[in-house]
């Protein structure tokens, strides 16, 4: 009976060090997959898969085709999607952590969002970023043509 515990205790070992499953995650967006938006996404899974030696992929739904903006928290939270991309504007009650910056909104703090952007410009400025300000219009343009890199923002 020994024997025979031991024996199936290393073949369960050996069958569970040898078999390695990937996981594959489905990505809900919003937005169409085109764009420099959809290159940061595009850019993001490719890091991820290369960084989990494969072990991570993604299904991608673009263009609100899985979940749309509005539905995102829910169909993440219900186990529609495993990741999304959420924006505050659509869910302010429930990502009220996003709006503390926003002025004017019932939930916004502006002394707090101030300093927490004042800070996060800190932060960025020591690492070596040239800070502009845009308007969200021209920031497409802007990331379209090479002008800017990269952004923070909300939207």
């Amino acid at each position: 009976m020994i024997k025979t515990l031991i024996s199936s205790t290393i073949l369960s070992l050996a069958l569970t060090t040898s078999v390695s499953a990937a996981t594959q995650l489905r990505f809900a967006e919003g937005s169409p997959n085109r764009g420099a938006r959809a290159d940061a996404v595009n850019h993001f899974m490719e890091d991820v898969t290369q960084l989990s030696g494969g072990d991570l992929s993604f299904d991608t739904h673009w263009a609100g085709a899985l979940l749309n903006y509005k539905s995102m928290v829910q169909g993440v939270a219900g186990g529609t999607a495993d990741m999304g991309t959420m924006l505050a504007a659509y869910n302010p009650q429930k990502l009220r952590s996003l709006t503390i910056g926003d002025v004017p909104t019932p939930y916004s703090d502006p002394w707090v969002g101030m300093r927490a952007v004042g800070n996060f410009a800190k932060i960025l400025d020591d690492l070596g970023a040239n800070l502009v300000n845009l308007n969200i219009g021209d920031a497409y343009q802007a990331y379209d043509t090479g002008l800017v890199d990269c952004g923070a923002s909300y939207f």
